[in-house]
């Protein structure tokens, strides 16, 4: 009976041992895997930044151009990637607008003209035709805010 018991204990034991073990190798691994996320954010980022600047320098088409890079992941369609939760994902998204609103205003500056702060609208005026049938195909699969109207009223 003693030696049940005994048995018992170091199945127990060896529970709790492979539990810890667990544990420390997941928490051990964690902060790695957030400061790879930070950095990875950081480079995207830094991206946004480096298109703004871009577009302060391009022809009117040219800084379409880089409106709809800028522009185009605000798109949601099934399977769409989100690298990022929580915080993370909020201060990119937020820089990314960021950069969206600096190219617009740079838009605003080149054409002289206030088409107001939705991206889709510049880009069905400005844009090349590549970024309009871009647009198009996103707006046919239901992916963007702009009406149907305004969609073909750009395109004729």
């Amino acid at each position: 009976m003693a030696s049940g018991r005994c048995n018992m204990w170091v199945a127990g034991l060896a529970a709790v041992c492979v539990v810890l073990l667990a544990a420390t190798a997941y928490f051990s691994t964690r902060p790695t895997t957030r400061r790879a996320d930070l950095n990875y954010a950081f480079d995207i980022v830094e991206s946004f930044g480096d298109k703004a600047a871009r577009a302060s320098k391009g022809s009117t088409s040219e800084v379409c151009d880089v409106l709809w890079e800028l522009h185009y992941p605000s798109f949601e369609w099934p399977g769409a990637p989100h690298p990022f939760q929580g915080r993370v994902d909020n201060f990119v998204e937020g820089q990314r607008r960021r950069a969206v609103t600096e190219v617009i205003s740079c838009l605003r500056v080149k054409t002289g003209e206030d088409l107001g702060s939705d991206p889709e609208k510049w880009l069905l005026k400005y844009g090349s035709q590549s970024v309009k049938e871009d647009l198009h195909i996103m707006k046919t699969r239901g992916k963007t805010n702009l009406s149907n109207q305004a969609l073909h009223s750009t395109r004729r």
